[in-house]
């Protein structure tokens, strides 16, 4: 029996563009003549090349997103120099370029203690970098039980558990300013002290509106020099309504977007600052 395969979303929807448009010219025939007939086919021309270009475009842009993952994954294997395979860095966990980015940052600026909202392949990340430096820990809030053990395992697996811990942390009712979010249960954090650099990827958005927001609100008294702060989809409209909100209580951090697929808000420290609180 023969099967026709098609290799690529768009092409199927170009053959019903296609045949499509051969009943449309089948029917000018019948009923308007052959003149109408060209016009048709113009018409199935002219929409064959704007589809066309269409996949051009799509396919270009997939090619220079892969270019730029790849970029990020040898930057990042550069930077930290795992002794064993990283969990797969996929759209549902900490994509390549925040990967990189949270290396680079850390690195860079060398906080002593981290704070991750959300687990995964970002908080080995994290302690793979810390781990490089020599110093520092890292702290994971996780809500989820099988995310969290699964964490654990990963760093187990590198030699890592003195660098990282991962705290479950269900998510609760709390209320901040007049309004009741849902967030990590603020008890996991009671005995943290002071906090260098806070990333944020979690909880996920459908838990409520802003639901990254009460993260800096929180920890804001903790937060000293390098005072880094870190959101992760940061494209997506209630994280930009976050970030300014954090600018806003918080003129003492500066904001800057990396410009990356999701998009990455990072804030710090603000160099005219003095002293070595960030609020």
């Amino acid at each position: 029996m023969f099967t026709v395969r098609f290799k690529h979303e768009d092409t199927r929807w170009l053959l019903f563009l296609v045949l499509s448009y051969c009943g449309v010219v089948t029917v000018a025939w019948v009923w308007l003549g052959e003149g109408a007939v060209y016009i048709a086919l113009g018409a199935v021309l002219v929409m064959l090349l704007g589809m066309q270009m269409h996949l051009y475009r799509r396919r270009r842009d997939d090619d220079v997103r892969f270019l730029e993952h790849v970029q990020d994954l040898f930057a990042l294997y550069t930077l930290v120099q795992p002794t064993a395979p990283l969990p797969a860095l996929t759209r549902w966990s900490a994509t390549p370029a925040l990967a990189s980015t949270l290396a680079s940052l850390v690195l860079t600026h060398r906080p002593r203690r981290v704070v991750e909202f959300g687990s995964g392949a970002s908080t080995l990340v994290l302690a793979l970098a810390l781990e490089r430096l020599g110093e520092g820990h890292v702290t994971a809030v996780e809500h989820d039980a099988c995310y969290a053990d699964a964490t654990r395992t990963a760093l187990a697996r590198q030699g890592l558990g003195h660098r990282a811990t991962v705290v479950h942390a269900p998510l609760v009712p709390v209320t901040l300013d007049g309004y009741t979010r849902t967030w990590y249960d603020p008890a996991a954090l009671d005995d943290l002290g002071e906090v260098g650099m806070v990333v944020v990827d979690g909880p996920p958005a459908d838990t409520g509106l802003l639901a990254r927001y009460p993260a800096l609100p929180l920890l804001k008294s903790r937060l000293v020099a390098p005072g880094l702060v870190v959101l992760h989809d940061a494209h997506r409209p209630d994280e930009q309504q976050v970030l300014a909100r954090w600018q806003a209580e918080c003129p003492h951090l500066q904001a800057d977007l990396l410009p990356t697929p999701k998009g990455i808000g990072v804030l710090r420290l603000r160099d005219d600052a003095g002293g070595s609180s960030a609020v």
